[in-house]
């Protein structure tokens, strides 16, 4: 695993991207992890905030694929080894974005080996950072 961000919200609460280091793949693990910081010294708290290979996509605003892409539709998935930033934008609303590493990154067109572009995604989570 590992972290591609870590963004706080306030003092005590914030969220990391954490993710396994597969690309293009519908199985693997993408997510926000809500954090919760105490006292020195103490262990942190952590719950998942969002599951990013499994998005609500209700309305089909992801599509349409392009032959051999991946992820798209719904649910839509996020499925990009470099998921690396996090923009907080409100107490449940925030932005995710990967990086593509151009050409090297076949997240998204897994089915035809295209270099994927950069994408972001818009997200409202269920409960609140804080």
């Amino acid at each position: 695993m590992s972290i591609g961000d870590f963004q706080l919200a306030d003092e005590h609460h914030g969220l990391v991207i954490e993710r396994d280091n597969t690309q293009g793949d519908l199985t693997g693990f993408k997510a926000l992890e809500r954090v919760t910081l105490g006292a020195p010294g103490t262990t942190m708290g952590k719950s998942l905030s969002a599951d990013l290979m499994n998005i609500a996509d209700p309305h089909g605003i992801s599509l349409p694929a392009a032959p051999g892409d991946v992820g798209l539709g719904n649910p839509f998935a996020f499925p990009f080894q470099t998921i690396e930033d996090i923009v907080i934008e409100g107490d449940r609303d925030l932005t995710v974005l990967n990086d593509n590493n151009f050409p090297f990154s076949v997240g998204r067109h897994a089915g035809n080996g295209a270099p994927d572009d950069e994408e972001l995604i818009r997200l409202k989570l269920a409960h609140s950072i804080d």
